[in-house]
C-alpha cells in the first residue's frame, strides 16, 4: 500500500486551525471597530492580539486581566482594548478605538490560552480595512450562523491551498462511481 496519501491527509488536516476568518471592511475612518474572538472555554489565562505585518506585532496582551504594553507596537497605545476586560463568557473581542484610519488596514490575529491546555490557539483572523464611507460588514456571512459556516469555509479553503498538486498512488477519483 501506498502510504503517502494517509501521511498527507494527516499533515494537511493537522495545519487547519479552528479560527474563524472575517473580513471586515467599509469602515468610514474615525470609527471605533470592534474585531471579535469567542473562545470555546471559559477559563481564559492570556489573551494575544497580533498583526504580523507589524514589528512588534503586539496589538494587545492581557495575562490574567492585565494589559501589559511593553511590548506593545507604539501605533496601538491607548488605542486598544478589550470588550469584556475580565474576560467572561468567553469574550477576548477586541476594541480599536480612537480614530481608527487607512493606518490600521491589515490581518489581526486573536489568540488565546485556556487553563485546560498549554497550548496557544488562534481563534479568529480577521482582515480590517478602513475607507472612506460605508458602514461595517462581515463579508463570510451576514448571519448567526456565520462562525460556524466561516470555520468550515476556512478549514476547507486552508486544506484546498496546502493540497499538494499532485497525489502519487492509486487514482483518488474513482471511488464512488458505478452505484446502482
Amino acid at each position: 500500500g501506498d502510504v503517502t496519501a494517509p501521511l498527507t491527509c494527516i499533515y494537511i488536516c493537522g495545519l487547519v486551525p479552528p479560527a474563524l476568518a472575517i473580513l471586515l471592511s467599509a469602515l468610514r475612518p474615525g470609527d471605533d471597530v470592534i474585531l471579535p474572538c469567542q473562545a470555546a472555554d471559559p477559563s481564559i489565562s492570556f489573551v494575544e492580539w497580533t498583526r504580523p505585518d507589524l514589528k512588534p506585532d503586539i496589538v494587545l496582551y492581557s495575562r490574567g486581566g492585565h494589559l501589559e504594553t511593553d511590548d506593545q507596537h507604539p501605533s496601538f497605545k491607548d488605542r486598544v482594548e478589550l470588550v469584556d476586560r475580565e474576560l467572561k463568557d468567553r469574550d477576548a473581542s477586541l476594541t480599536l478605538k480612537n480614530n481608527v484610519s487607512r493606518h490600521d488596514n491589515g490581518t489581526y490575529e486573536c489568540r488565546v490560552k485556556t487553563n485546560d491546555t498549554d497550548q496557544i490557539r488562534t481563534i479568529s483572523i480577521i482582515r480590517l480595512q478602513v475607507i472612506d464611507s460605508g458602514e461595517v460588514v462581515s463579508l463570510s456571512e451576514r448571519d448567526a450562523r456565520s462562525r460556524s459556516l466561516s470555520r468550515r469555509r476556512l478549514s476547507k479553503s486552508m486544506a484546498d491551498s496546502m493540497r499538494p498538486s499532485r497525489v502519487s498512488g492509486s487514482s483518488l477519483g474513482t471511488q464512488g462511481k458505478g452505484r446502482r
